[in-house]
């Protein structure tokens, strides 16, 4: 086997034509990803010409990335700068003139590293000192050496493109266990963020045998560090409503820095899980990211649970929808309560919104916060409906008409919104 430390990071396909560099894309949803060519030029680690490099077309993976150093640095820059601003601030004031908002600091390495890469110019990726790590040659028009597993590594490295160094070859499952254990235990030390272990099949004539599928090799695997727990609150026990109609119970915390981010809600699956678990408002609880992206609530400590006439009160399934008042239903054999008012408001957003993810008809520009606003405008009712938006329609939204920026064109939102809702009419079927 082959056994790499998992970096934590912005995924990116880097292809080399003749050895020049001709483009790069993020993993995205990992069919349509976005082209940052110009800023992956501007990452110093990453070579424009390739060394030694063979006269055909090759695209290889890796991730880009922030070093701790780098992201603390990024942080005092954001801390300065938003001293300039409030200090300006008051005296505009004085002045009666509006304020500037502060600059938000970045949560975590891999979303600064995230947004760096989106930003237009070239010059601000530059001076941020991301780095990257190369681990896998996806396509080269020749076939031979390259796929003989432990060279890829090797080849990567005598092209001259960055190979994170941390990697060893294992000859036993016992020698991938021990790697595995020893960075859970190390990763503070490396000075940037890994979240796991890849293991890898090493003997290219296995990596044949095992195959793949169009996104995954059946001959690699992750293995993720047990997830990042922490004690916190739980104030409030609320629920929500789904774009299938299904209202389910989410707890509000008291916030808590966990995984990179502050998180203050956390989801509770369904009313038998709140029951079987025990969880009551009011409860300290432990709190962990699943997948290290989605927060949920692991268990309520009892032993810090109030006794006597202050215990907290165990959970209760509401009868109605909490948006629509409508009577909520349970089909036999299912956890789920669903409200079954087809018109819910609740229910349009969350379909709206689920309509136009990057995974479904991708709308760029139709988020919550839009869809909040035509709904409440009772401008949209279905996803038919904004297809027959307008100019004149979309420029009586609020949310259209930006109030931090008076001196913006109120219609600029609104055009681009139209066309995004006019490119999406040619998206391909299975996205329909």
């Amino acid at each position: 086997y082959i056994a790499e430390v998992k970096i934590d990071g912005l995924g990116i396909a880097l292809t080399y034509e003749n050895g020049k560099l001709v483009r790069g894309v993020t993993r995205g949803d990992g069919t349509f990803g976005e082209d940052v060519t110009a800023n992956v030029r501007a990452i110093r680690a990453i070579p424009l010409l390739l060394s030694h490099a063979p006269n055909e077309t090759i695209e290889v993976r890796g991730e880009i990335y922030l070093p701790h150093q780098q992201f603390d640095e990024l942080n005092k820059e954001i801390g300065l700068l938003n001293e300039e601003i409030a200090q300006k601030n008051r005296a505009r004031k004085k002045k009666g003139q509006s304020e500037v908002a502060l600059k938000t600091l970045a949560v975590n390495p891999r979303n600064a590293a995230a947004g760096t890469m989106r930003q237009k110019d070239a010059s601000v990726v530059e001076g941020r000192g991301l780095r990257a790590g190369m681990y896998q040659i996806v396509s080269v028009s020749e076939r031979g050496a390259l796929e003989r597993g432990l060279d890829q590594l090797e080849q990567l490295k005598e092209w001259a493109l960055p190979v994170e160094r941390h990697w060893e070859p294992c000859d036993e499952i016992a020698a991938v266990i021990e790697f595995c254990r020893k960075w859970a235990e190390r990763r503070a030390s490396l000075g940037f963020d890994i979240d796991g272990v890849v293991v890898k099949v090493r003997d290219g004539e296995h990596r044949r045998r095992l195959g793949a599928t169009a996104k995954f090799p059946h001959w690699a695997i992750a293995f993720k560090f047990p997830a990042e727990q922490v004690t916190t609150q739980l104030k409030e026990i609320s629920v929500q409503v789904g774009r299938t109609g299904a209202v389910t119970p989410y707890a509000m915390l008291d916030p808590v820095f966990l995984a990179g981010s502050t998180i203050s809600r956390a989801t509770l699956h369904n009313a038998e899980e709140v029951a079987r678990k025990d969880i009551r408002a009011g409860d300290w609880v432990l709190v962990e990211k699943g997948g290290d992206v989605i927060p949920k609530v692991v268990k309520s400590i009892i032993s810090r649970r109030l006794k006597g006439s202050l215990a907290p009160q165990p959970f209760t399934m509401p009868t109605e929808c909490p948006e629509c008042g409508t009577l909520l239903v349970r089909a036999e054999g299912e956890v789920v309560w669903r409200c079954a008012n087809v018109v819910c408001p609740a229910k349009v957003r969350r379909s709206l919104v689920h309509f136009a993810s990057r995974k479904a008809m991708n709308i760029e520009g139709l988020g919550e916060k839009a869809v909040d606003g035509l709904v409440s405008e009772r401008l949209v009712a279905t996803a038919a409906d904004l297809y027959k938006l307008d100019l004149s329609t979309l420029e009586t939204v609020k949310w259209f008409s930006p109030p931090k920026d008076p001196r913006k064109d109120r219609s600029a939102r609104a055009e681009k919104l139209l066309s995004e809702i006019d490119r999406s009419k040619r998206n391909e079927l299975p996205r329909i």
